[in-house]
């Protein structure tokens, strides 16, 4: 007779001391308790301009404490260093010793979404090659008329058609993020200006007639839908908000000017979140006419409101209630025919305005009233529309009034008359940019502009995309170059808001990752053990490390993530769940989040440890 027993042998690798504690930080859903949409826990600090000092490169620390398997680590002075790329990682870089930090760089191509708004379509330009790489229809109908767009933190975009039926629609910014209607395992999307996918049919069955076939054109929000009207959506800002497995979750705000009412959209689906209004001057309400939006650090909206059935003027609203607020001088004071709305590191507004080719600041009171803020002007050309701020402060609003110009503002010299420069041209000797509309800055700290005529193509006469390249000085000082690259887009381009998704990622949000993947126990399960790390966490910042596990490599996409750590709560080194699935390949992610300007999150190295698990068969005869 043979008999057969299993005998289970343990390998011990990583730190060589025991694990004491069986406290487990998953549950297997990808987070740990209640705060799971990925915002920072307590409220910071209000000190928004203290600037940290020069640290002392010499005498800090990356090294975890204990022996582990240099092949079970990452970080700084380990086989596997920090190596951010478009592949691996969001917003992050490296110190000067390597230790993983926040940083304000975009996606890969860094992509400029145009509306074109006398054709419904809307272009792809990508930044960094100076191409348009995609064109898409928006709307239900070719009259849709888009406008704003605005970029949410994975490089999608939100599109506001202006026409009725008014709409939003959703288009994704990567291959990963389009839907695979058809079900034939390719994603059929535009590969440039000429190859638009056409508009379905009444019988398309994947597709509501009139919307985009693309695959890549997610979902179109038709407002005649809902209960509250939403007529002529003008603002449009999206959300830096993260699931619940923090990936990434915006949803979008939308602003009706002639309907005076306000939406919050679903990111994912399009259905409406919370609808607020109609604003109409009616009930103690104020009359308000949204026209452009832009989301500050702390989730408020602030809105340039003017034409339709409101009053000119800047409020903001608190999106929890939908209470809404004027943003007033001492003496009533304001901007009128407000345009192009934007905000600085300081949480400064800034506004251009139209009528009177004027830049004007408001520095708001403390919060949560705001109560007792300025304003101050400085009348700079004839006639403005959007506007847009960099890193450094410095503001770039563009001219309407003829042919497509841009004009620098110094914030430190603002409102002195000697505080603008410029006009720098968006057109060439070949291109006569025409009808400027929307200022940008892109993640490599150039300028970009959008005209509505001038780029004469075999199609005809097209709007411009336009950049200058700006160098920035290590003395603060900046230079602008003479001539503008120009890339032609659609038809009657019509856009000023955020259309690279800049505004969002520094100063709506500080929130960045990097993703490490592992092969621990070749041919053999795994039972995990502890995570140590080192890390630097000033007042207002923190960051976690997730983990997910499975037996075969391209299975760790769909593998549930747990949170083991959480800094400045846990302490290293920390146990590693219990229920953490035993397979061999682990992917650690770090995910860094900061609430307080100029400071981030510093983590040196990480390190596991594990037990392999070999299952050995022996015969007895």
């Amino acid at each position: 007779m043979r008999i057969y027993a299993t005998i289970i042998l343990f390998l011990s690798l990583g730190l060589l001391f025991v694990c004491c504690s069986d406290s487990s930080s998953g549950d297997g859903n990808g987070d740990s308790d209640s705060d799971s949409d990925g915002d920072i826990d307590g409220e910071g600090t209000d000190d928004l301009e203290d600037i940290p000092p020069e640290p002392d490169w010499d005498n800090i620390s990356v090294e975890i404490e204990g022996d582990w398997d240099p092949d079970s680590t990452m970080g700084p002075q380990t086989p596997n260093e920090y190596t951010p790329d478009d592949t691996n990682s969001d917003s992050v870089s490296t110190d000067q010793i390597g230790r993983l930090i926040l940083n304000s760089e975009g996606l890969a191509g860094n992509p400029l979404w145009v509306s074109n708004s006398e054709e419904g379509t809307v272009s792809m330009v990508d930044t960094t090659a100076l191409v348009e790489v995609a064109r898409y229809h928006s709307g239900n109908s070719d009259a849709a008329d888009p406008s704003r767009t605005s970029v949410d933190l994975a490089g999608d975009v939100f599109v506001g058609n202006r026409n009725k039926p008014s709409s939003v629609t959703k288009i994704a910014g990567s291959p990963d993020r389009c839907v695979d209607r058809n079900g034939n395992g390719t994603i059929e999307t535009s590969s440039g200006p000429t190859d638009v996918y056409p508009r379905a049919g009444a019988d398309d069955p994947y597709v509501p007639e009139g919307q985009s076939t693309d695959e890549c054109v997610v979902w179109t929000h038709l407002f005649d839908e809902d209960d509250l009207p939403c007529e002529g959506p003008r603002g449009v800002a999206s959300t830096a908000e993260t699931g619940q497995d923090f990936e990434y979750n915006g949803h979008v705000w939308i602003g009706c000017r002639d309907s005076n009412t306000i939406f919050k959209l679903n990111g994912n689906t399009g259905e409406t979140i919370v609808a607020y209004g109609p604003f109409d001057g009616e009930n103690g309400s104020l009359n308000v006419s949204p026209y452009g939006f832009v989301l500050d650090k702390d989730g408020r909206i602030w809105i340039s409101g003017r034409g339709g059935s409101g009053l000119d003027g800047v409020y903001w609203m608190d999106t929890a209630t939908g209470e809404m607020t004027a943003a007033l001088g001492p003496n009533g004071e304001g901007p009128v025919e407000p345009y192009g709305i934007a905000i600085d590191d300081n949480g400064y507004i800034w506004i251009a305005t139209k009528n009177d080719g004027s830049v004007w600041r408001y520095q708001p009171g403390p919060a949560p009233s705001m109560a007792g803020g300025t304003w101050d002007s400085l009348v700079v050309s004839d006639s403005f529309r959007g506007i847009a701020v960099d890193v450094d402060g410095f503001v770039w609003a563009i001219d309407t009034s003829g042919n497509s110009e841009i004009y620098l503002v110094d914030p430190d010299r603002f409102p002195a008359e000697d505080a603008w420069s410029g006009p720098y041209f968006l057109g060439s000797s070949d291109v006569a940019a025409e009808k400027g509309t929307g200022a940008a800055i892109d993640f490599s700290g150039h300028v970009w502009g959008i005209s509505g005529s001038g780029c004469i193509t075999d199609a005809g006469d097209m709007g411009c995309a336009s950049r200058l390249v700006v160098t920035r000085n290590d003395d603060g000082t900046i230079e602008v170059a003479e001539q503008a690259d120009i890339v032609p887009v659609g038809k009657g381009p019509y856009v000023y808001s955020d259309m690279i998704g800049y505004n969002l990622r520094n100063y709506a949000t500080k929130e960045g990752w990097y993703r490490q993947v592992f092969d621990v126990c070749n041919n053999s399960s795994t039972r995990w053990r502890e995570i140590a790390f080192n890390a630097d966490t000033p007042e207002g910042t923190h960051f976690i490390i997730r983990a997910r596990t499975a037996d075969q490599k391209a299975d760790l996409r769909t593998a549930d993530w747990y949170t083991v750590v959480r800094v400045p709560t846990d302490a290293s080194p920390v146990a590693l769940p219990t229920d953490l699935p035993e397979g061999h390949f682990i992917e650690l992610e770090v995910r860094l989040y900061t609430q307080r300007t100029h400071y981030t999150p510093a983590v040196g190295q990480i390190g596991f440890s594990y037990d392999c698990t070999y299952e050995v068969d022996v015969s007895v005869e």
